[in-house]
């Protein structure tokens, strides 16, 4: 049974009332029905501010601004001139949403390019104005009901989904790929948002540096980040350390404030978040500047720790609403840097939320369902475009006599996957490139082997894998190795007869030793990093914006003031 019209008008009232909207017309085959059925509402006078029958091209032309251009060359019955029509009503008379109608009622005045029925209805707001074209079928009177009935509901729509967006809440992510982690974790919070408030949030994830006003130097330095490590490993490692003290970090904030603040701002504005969730350090001090700098309320800033024990202290900026950190030594370093007790929550690294989906899965039921053998223990290898020596270590590994199956990952290193198709291998081996379900192939395996990088230690712990470690990058990678090392859920070895001696002693006595480090990992991993997060997240986002009129943040403020004018950075570019 179809809806009477007066109750799609009186739904439309509503819903424009509940989100403070107002409409106004502009009718030409409906000639005012659409402002009689508007106007028949009570209290429709807080919503509906007037219209134009605007039945002659002449009266398109002066009082909605219709260009003759557009009425000589598609006609007045024409997507183009409901279009204007619309925009028109919604400018002259100030509303918030203008719409239109414009065709051929009949019975007479049709043609066989456009037939009796034919009409075009418009839409028009503040960020799009569109038409849609309608055939309708009966007479005059029909044709007009059915055209203001359809007008009026396609509107209640837009109305009901702009209302739905809003209600929203939207998170924003930035993170960088300098370093696989920090997309990572920043992918494992987003799909964690979305299984925990789905409908009720919009996650946006979001990379500064590769966006245009970021100077190049900043933009290549996430590649630049690959070259240094391989061929200059030292370099690194001297630069971190020399950059992780209090004074060069005041520079370096400095700086980073001065290449960052426009690209941030702009990746801000448009998005308009609710939160600012941070995975990457290089953002804390340039994200507080444009947020300080913004009279309003402004939104929450959450920063997540990508590394297990040696981070560097760019992440700990003061004025942050709140930092997870993955450990107590990370938290001791915070605390130490200023930050509040009540400014910390410890968490661990957010890893993908199936790793705990998969905690109760029978790891013989998912080697079957991989087509790998139930009977063979799975040794794990990980492999990345950031990880140089693996290659050299697998054919020890084969090597040994221990029972086992190999799954080898080679995470995109076109080489090394090319390396491995091509190797006679001793072991019942299992080759891939790029995998979809990482945290699936964890939770079959036996143990992994892999480099030092802070996430894929973080999921295999969580995944309760025992680690054998071997690659670590000077700086954060150390730091994660001998986290693992001394929690004993796993070793660090680089060398062929190393690795061999290790997985001999695992495999021994029925895997007896392998059975404890496993333990061990479990004890330490933390599966629910990510539900931890995005629960305190959407805690926060519910207190909602800060307040920025308070006497600390307009000393800061005018500090930051400063700095901006010495750069030239002007805030109304």
């Amino acid at each position: 049974m179809q809806e009477k019209i007066f109750d799609i008008s009186e739904k439309l009232g509503e819903a424009l009332i509940a989100s403070s909207l107002t409409i106004a017309t502009a009718e030409s085959c409906t000639g005012g029905l659409l402002g009689h059925l508007l106007t028949s509402v009570s209290g429709s006078s807080a919503y509906y501010l007037g219209g134009v029958i605007a039945y002659s091209n002449a009266v398109k032309e002066a009082f909605l601004g219709v260009r003759h251009e557009t009425l000589v060359k598609y006609g007045a019955v024409s997507e183009q001139t409901a279009k204007e029509m619309a925009a028109g009503t919604r400018e002259r008379i100030g509303s918030d949403i203008g719409i239109s109608t414009t065709g051929i009622a009949g019975p007479t005045g049709g043609t066989l390019e456009k037939p009796v029925g034919l009409v075009y209805i418009g839409i028009s707001t503040a960020e799009k104005t569109f038409a849609i074209k309608c055939n309708f079928k009966g007479s005059r009177e029909n044709v007009k009901e059915e055209t203001a009935r359809t007008l009026l509901k396609k509107t209640l729509e837009m109305v009901q989904e702009k209302a739905e967006e809003e209600r929203k809440k939207k998170i924003l992510i930035l993170m960088s790929d300098a370093g696989m982690g920090h997309r990572s974790a920043s992918n494992a919070l987003r799909d964690t948002f979305q299984l925990m408030f789905g409908e009720d949030c919009e996650v946006v994830i979001n990379n500064p540096l590769d966006h245009p006003k970021t100077p190049k130097a900043l933009h290549r330095s996430q590649t630049d980040y690959d070259s240094i490590i391989k061929h200059l490993p030292d370099l690194y490692k001297v630069g971190y350390q020399i950059s992780d003290s209090s004074l060069p970090v005041t520079f370096i904030e400095g700086g980073l404030i001065a290449a960052l603040y426009l690209p941030l701002r702009d990746i801000l504005l448009k998005n308009q978040p609710d939160l600012v969730i941070s995975t990457f350090p290089l953002y804390q001090a340039p994200l507080e500047a444009v947020l300080a700098m913004n009279n309003q309320p402004r939104s929450p800033l959450f920063t997540t720790i990508t590394d297990l024990v040696s981070v560097h202290q760019l992440w700990f900026d003061r004025n942050i609403t709140r930092l997870a950190v993955p450990t107590e030594e990370v938290k001791q370093l915070a605390l130490k840097a200023g930050l509040k007790e009540s400014q910390i929550i410890m968490t661990g690294i957010p890893v993908n939320p199936r790793i705990s989906q998969l905690q109760q899965a029978d790891p013989n039921e998912l080697r079957r369902e991989l087509g790998w053998d139930e009977n063979l223990t799975p040794i794990l290898v990980v492999g990345s475009p950031r990880m140089y020596n693996l290659g050299d270590l697998l054919p020890a590994l084969d090597q040994c006599e221990a029972p086992f199956q190999l799954v080898l990952v080679a995470g995109g290193n076109e080489d090394f996957h090319n390396q491995l198709l091509e190797t006679e291998w001793k072991h019942p081996t299992h080759i891939y490139n790029f995998v979809d379900d990482l945290p699936k192939m964890m939770r079959a395996s036996g143990m992994n082997v892999c480099k030092a990088g802070g996430l894929i230690v973080t999921e295999s712990l969580a995944s309760g894998l025992p680690l054998l470690l071997v690659d670590a990058l000077p700086g954060q990678e150390i730091g994660n190795m001998e986290f693992v090392v001394a929690h004993g859920a796993g070793e660090y070895h680089t060398t062929p007869e190393d690795v061999q001696d290790c997985i001999t002693r695992w495999f021994a006595n029925h895997e007896e030793v392998l059975k404890q480090i496993a333990e061990n990992a479990k004890k330490i991993g933390k599966p629910e990093a990510a539900f931890r997060i995005v629960d305190e997240a959407w805690k926060i986002i519910q207190e909602g914006p800060i307040d920025t009129t308070i006497k600390p943040l307009q000393v800061y403020r005018r500090n930051l003031q400063e700095l901006l004018d010495r750069f030239n950075i002007n805030l109304s570019d």
